[in-house]
């Protein structure tokens, strides 16, 4: 199966938050290389039993503008089957779609990760 998906063609990766934890949900992330972070909406953080009570408040520049995220660091974090440690900032309106950056994807490619492993199902 193709890992990209849509006209045009984008590619996408799964990504679960605290993968130890039992029925935290996966993910679609489309695949940003523009992008510094995995970044996903607040409601991505309780879903996956993570508290944002230790996050620190970025303003982040986006094409909009500047929007204001929670930033939570070394998140246990798998993508594609690859478990990583990560930073990830965490939208508190919910309105930004999943994007993983370069910030999850590098360290992802550095243990083996491919982009042949980015696939929509």
């Amino acid at each position: 199966m193709s890992p990209f998906v849509g006209n045009p063609p984008r590619p996408y990766a799964d990504v679960t938050l605290n993968p130890s934890r039992l029925g935290v949900p996966t993910h679609k992330c489309l695949v940003d290389t523009g992008a510094d972070y995995l970044l996903l909406p607040g409601s991505a953080a309780a879903a996956s039993g993570l508290s944002l009570a230790r996050s620190v408040t970025l303003v982040v520049s986006t094409v909009g503008g500047g929007v204001s995220m929670q930033l939570l660091t070394a998140v246990a974090v798998k993508i594609e089957g690859y478990r990583i440690n990560v930073d990830v900032l965490f939208d508190p309106t919910n309105k930004c779609p999943p994007l993983a950056g370069r910030g999850v994807l590098l360290p992802a490619f550095a243990i083996g990760m491919q982009s042949s492993d980015w696939h929509w199902t």
